[in-house]
């Protein structure tokens, strides 16, 4: 029997169709997966979900830049926070100063999480106030708890 070119093509690109290459792919729009991070200080207050969070009173980040691409910084405030693979709280407890990595990615939903931390002396001098506000509601940030992060960074 002979090769039909045509029937060949066709094969080929039905081959194609079922395995999606011709289907409506979108690729993500730009800095859809764009990290930031943050070496960011602060002070333990609570230690949650059996250690898999953390409650941290942080200073402020100057540098910080919103959803909205603008650079006017975050207040120091008191965030809930889950770890980035590989990371745990081992060794940190309520009222230990540290700096951590924050990684935020806004689209294509806010998330954000500590990638790593670690203790600080416990004589260092934080820039913090007794009464922070908290992160939960602030109305300039989106602190979603929503962490559907992929660690393949």
């Amino acid at each position: 029997m002979k090769n039909n070119p045509v029937l060949t093509i066709a094969c080929i690109l039905l081959g194609i169709i079922a395995l999606g290459g011709c289907g409506e792919s979108k690729a993500p729009a730009e800095g859809d997966d764009l990290i930031q991070r943050y070496i960011v200080r602060g002070r333990v207050v609570a230690v949650k979900d059996e250690g898999k969070a953390l409650s941290i009173h942080h200073e402020a980040i100057p540098q910080f830049v919103h959803v909205t691409g603008k650079a006017d910084g975050m207040e120091e405030m008191v965030m809930d926070f889950t770890f980035g693979e590989g990371v745990t709280a081992e060794g940190v407890a309520v009222g230990d100063p540290v700096s951590f990595t924050m990684a935020v990615r806004w689209k294509p939903k806010a998330s954000y999480w500590i990638e790593n931390i670690k203790k600080l002396p416990p004589n260092t001098e934080l820039n913090l106030t007794e009464k922070p506000q908290s992160g939960a509601g602030h109305s300039s940030h989106d602190h979603s708890h929503d962490h559907d992060h992929d660690h393949a960074h």
